[in-house]
C-alpha cells in the first residue's frame, strides 16, 4: 500500500511521458479552479490546452485565460461562425428601464412615514429585505410592466421577422417571474 501511486501523479525518476490536459470552459467557477489546482499538482509539467468561448480578459480576473494558458493556438470568431452557417447572427437590442429615484430625501422620508408605527429593528429588517436593488429588480410590479413591453416588442418586431429572443434577468427569482 505504501508504494501505491495515484493515477493522477507521476513519480519522479520514472520514464518521461508526455502528458496533455484538455480542458473545456476551464475557468468556470463551478469547479474549474479546483480542477486547475489539482491538475497542476498532479501534472506540473503537462501541456495545458483549453477550449473556451468566453476567455477571461479583464482586470477583475485574478489571472486571464491567456496568462494561465498562453497565447491562443487558434481563434474562431462569431463572424466566422455566422459565415460558416454554424450559428445565426446575433442582433442585440438593449431595452432598459428608465427607473430612478429623483429625490432620495423625499423617498427616505416617505419610507419613514409609511413605517412610523414599526420599531427601528422592524424598519431595518423591511429595508434590508425589500429596500435593496435586487429586491427592486425582482419586484412583481416592475417585472409585469417590463413583460408587457417584451410581449409588445416580440409580437411586433421579433416574431414577424422570423427571429428568436432571449430575456436576461438579474437573478433566478426575477427570471422565474418573467415566465
Amino acid at each position: 500500500m505504501a508504494n501505491r501511486v495515484s493515477p493522477y501523479c507521476v513519480k519522479e525518476g520514472e520514464e518521461k511521458l508526455f502528458h496533455a490536459r484538455l480542458l473545456q470552459h476551464h475557468h468556470t467557477r463551478h469547479c474549474g479552479a479546483v480542477r486547475y489546482h489539482y491538475g497542476r499538482i498532479g501534472f506540473p509539467n503537462a501541456v495545458k490546452i483549453a477550449f473556451t468561448g468566453t476567455p477571461l480578459l479583464t482586470e477583475r480576473h485574478k489571472q486571464t485565460t491567456y496568462e494561465r494558458f498562453g497565447t491562443p493556438i487558434d481563434t474562431y470568431k462569431m463572424h466566422e461562425s455566422v459565415a460558416d452557417r454554424a450559428t445565426v447572427d446575433i442582433l442585440y437590442i438593449g431595452r432598459t428601464s428608465k427607473d430612478q429615484i429623483l429625490n432620495k430625501e423625499l423617498f427616505k422620508q416617505e419610507f419613514e412615514d409609511m413605517f412610523r408605527e414599526r420599531s427601528e429593528e422592524e424598519r431595518q429588517e423591511i429595508q434590508k429585505r425589500f429596500g435593496t436593488m435586487t429586491a427592486y429588480l425582482e419586484s412583481k410590479d416592475r417585472i409585469k410592466k417590463i413583460a408587457e413591453d417584451i410581449i409588445e416588442h416580440y409580437t411586433q418586431e421579433v416574431l414577424p421577422n422570423g427571429l428568436k429572443a432571449q430575456v436576461v434577468a438579474t437573478s433566478i427569482v426575477a427570471a422565474c417571474r418573467y415566465t
